[in-house]
């Protein structure tokens, strides 16, 4: 009967996944009280294979998006004592429409749809303790179904720094990275942004430790983006940094005959969103899947990046940097300048002792480097500070001559490293 209660359900004669779901949920639990079952832990179990050998299906019937009004549909539940329900549906009702708010006084759950998945939870935080997150972009759903602009799906993870609009324009599917204070898991850039990030990263008692997507992850995405798009192209942060790229090459296993391309960018922040960015480029262009792939290889040996932050702490508390090295480093005014080696791992390109040493130690870097190869693109992200961004872009033009493409927030799962006032300053050259 679902099909008859929404309009857009009309259009594409389809039911309702979720109730389709939950009755499938009910007869199985049903069978299990009148005939029992043996439990044989099927969420262990290695996910079957799955045969792609179709092309995208389009479904032309459905000719205009159907009231996005909100973009992402947020979830999550909350633990505590005497959880007030009215409170909890008042305080979040001026964030989205479609809002639930059902439990009792020790749990509850929470169903919104919202632009702002951030504030809701940051919210939800002042009347019980979140135990889930989930923000689903409803709106690029929308376009993968009805409105692709190529039939090759661009994948990054969220330490790909490119600004939001960007992503949009181009259709670039995100997976979030996690980042815990405490027990609490956010799902970097969007149920957690830099603004309260930074606060909560001063205030909070627990350091934030970060986490790559799982497995799981990937496999979703892949099974809805294998269904409409004739291949994927999945670019990740350098598995030399981090354990995203493994996550993802996992996950696309399971999918035989799908073509998906998982790639190892050996970058991070800026310089992976330079990568991706030209890869977004050279798919709207109208170049083959494999000639993608390749060109983000070509690229990525003309991917230089420097990043600094203004002391050692963070780099200490995040486990990057022995506490010894740090008080070292502290009593020394040491305020190092780190790159990305042609194998993905971080080292120490350069060291100053103090900030407008770094920063005149880079400029005459970036002359040298366009110089010698030329600057095809520059990009710069910061660790909260928009107005000394500014000034250094300012500093890089007026040096060099070269207008950044864009200048960005780094994501907070790569802040939780640098801390507040860190940046990473990536360019590719020409040659």
């Amino acid at each position: 009967a679902t099909k008859n209660q929404l309009e857009v359900l009309k259009k594409a004669n389809v039911i309702d996944a979720g109730p389709k779901v939950f009755v499938a949920f009910m007869e199985v639990f049903y069978r299990f009280i009148e005939q029992g079952a043996k439990v044989n832990h099927i969420q262990d179990q290695r996910r079957p294979e799955l045969d792609f050998t179709a092309s995208a299906e389009h479904h032309e019937e459905i000719e205009a998006e159907e009231d996005l009004t909100f973009r992402f549909c947020t979830e999550g539940y909350i633990t505590g004592e005497n959880i007030d329900l009215t409170a909890v549906r008042k305080s979040l009702s001026q964030f989205g429409d479609s809002l639930i708010v059902a439990g009792g006084s020790k749990v509850a759950r929470v169903h919104i749809h919202t632009d702002h998945p951030d504030k809701v939870f940051h919210t939800l935080r002042e009347h019980g303790e979140i135990k889930e997150q989930k923000a689903d972009d409803m709106h690029r759903q929308y376009q993968m179904v009805h409105a692709r602009k190529s039939e090759i799906a661009l994948v990054v993870d969220s330490t790909c720094d490119l600004p939001d609009e960007f992503l949009d324009e181009h259709q670039i599917y995100e997976v979030p990275l996690f980042l815990n204070f405490g027990d609490v898991q956010y799902l970097d850039g969007l149920t957690i942004k830099p603004d309260k990030f930074y606060t909560m990263l001063e205030n909070e008692k627990d350091f934030p430790r970060t986490s790559q997507p799982n497995v799981k992850t990937f496999e979703k995405l892949y099974d809805h983006l294998t269904s409409h798009y004739t291949s994927v192209i999945s670019m990740s942060i350098s598995s030399a940094l981090s354990g995203t790229y493994n996550s993802s090459v996992q996950g696309a296993q399971g999918f035989k005959g799908a073509k998906i391309s998982c790639v190892d960018t050996l970058e991070n922040a800026a310089g992976f969103g330079l990568l991706a960015g030209q890869a977004a480029l050279d798919i709207e262009k109208g170049l083959s899947h494999e000639e993608v792939v390749a060109n983000i290889a070509e690229n990525r040996k003309r991917v230089q990046s420097f990043v600094f932050a203004r002391n050692l702490k963070y780099f200490v508390k995040g486990g990057r940097v022995s506490p010894l090295k740090g008080l070292v480093g502290k009593l020394i005014n040491l305020k190092p300048v780190i790159g990305v080696s042609d194998d993905g791992k971080a080292y120490f390109r350069d060291k100053a002792f103090s900030r407008r040493q770094v920063i005149e130690k880079i400029l005459n870097a970036l002359v040298e480097l366009k110089r010698e190869k030329g600057i095809a693109q520059l990009a710069i992200v910061h660790g909260n500070v928009p107005e000394e961004a500014k000034e250094i872009a300012a500093r890089i033009t007026e040096t060099t001559g070269v207008t950044p493409d864009y200048v960005d927030q780094i994501t907070p799962v790569l802040g939780a490293h640098g801390g507040p006032g860190a940046f990473d300053i990536a360019v590719m050259t020409e040659r």
